[in-house]
């Protein structure tokens, strides 16, 4: 047994052509913006009328509207009146609704997926077992560690970026190598200076380094 929903169509009124699914137990129509159904046409009462579900589709009631609700044709009282569909439905004047059945089971009415959407999904990653565990290969045309970068934009295709790694390894043991060349010749100096004002400058550097307090004769 196919199960059916059910809808109601805009015919006449100032939402002509509007869908409106009845989807829940109960559904109430009218002018109010709080009302599960809103309908903007002044000849609609504020809550007119209310749609509530039952074994065979849906039953309607009026809610002691101004201007009436109408099946047909046929104004209705206050006792709930069962519907069937392709019926018409006045509310007032100014509005006409059509009751309908959508059968869900029908394969017209299905969704599908164009064909283009599976290709927005990416493949599965192929997984393969190797001695040491699973890994996956490495596209072919992807770069290694160490490999050099595409060329630069613009420039000829000989212009590769070089190795991250290898440039800051570089200059780490360039700064290291002038750091220790530098201390070297910092210390040469400092000897030179000692032994040429001890055997050079002789007594007059030892009166002036006195003199200046640095150091005592006594």
């Amino acid at each position: 047994m196919s199960q059916s929903a059910f809808r109601l169509i805009v015919r006449k009124g100032p939402q002509v052509g509007q869908v409106f699914h009845l989807d829940a137990p109960s559904h109430i129509v009218g002018r109010d913006p709080m009302s599960d159904i809103t309908i903007g046409d002044p000849e609609i009462s504020r809550q007119h009328a209310r749609f509530t579900q039952t074994a065979d589709g849906y039953q309607i009631e009026d809610l002691g509207s101004t201007n009436g609700t109408f099946v047909d044709g046929q104004r209705l009282s206050s006792d709930p009146f069962p519907l069937q569909p392709g019926q018409s439905i006045n509310m007032g004047s100014g509005v006409r609704l059509a009751y309908e059945v959508v059968d869900t089971a029908d394969p017209n009415l299905n969704t599908f997926i164009s064909d283009d959407a599976a290709n927005w999904a990416s493949p599965p990653e192929k997984v393969v077992e190797g001695e040491t565990g699973r890994f996956s290969p490495r596209r072919s045309d992807a770069p290694a560690v160490g490999d050099f970068l595409p060329p630069i934009s613009g420039s000829t295709p000989d212009a590769y970026y070089p190795p991250v790694a290898s440039v800051s390894s570089n200059n780490n043991r360039r700064n290291i190598t002038i750091a220790i060349v530098g201390l070297l010749l910092l210390c040469c100096c400092c000897i030179l200076f000692t032994w040429s004002g001890y055997y050079v400058w002789g007594d007059p550097l030892l009166e002036l380094l006195s003199s200046m307090g640095i150091i005592s004769l006594r």
